[in-house]
């Protein structure tokens, strides 16, 4: 969930989900910061710094953690059991 209120109105308004990819290409670091962020070909950037780690990335057909996030591999694992 986002901090920013703007983003939190925004998923009110569409009945509070929202499914995106992510900026980064494939491979590259996080975006983590609005300059970043403008260098990419998009429509418009939310003003602020993201910080904070990446969104865990699981694949719920084979239980596998893509990419460990914000919440610990080891958390999302007792979940999926």
């Amino acid at each position: 969930m986002p901090a920013h209120e703007t983003l939190r109105e925004l998923l009110r308004r569409v009945g509070g989900h929202v499914a995106a990819t992510s900026l980064n290409r494939s491979g590259e670091p996080p975006v983590r910061t609005e300059a970043e962020a403008r260098t990419f070909a998009v429509d418009y950037v939310f003003p602020g710094e993201a910080g904070g780690l990446a969104s865990s990335v699981v694949d719920l057909r084979t239980g596998e953690v893509l990419r460990e996030g914000a919440i610990p591999k080891e958390a999302l694992l007792a979940y999926l059991r």
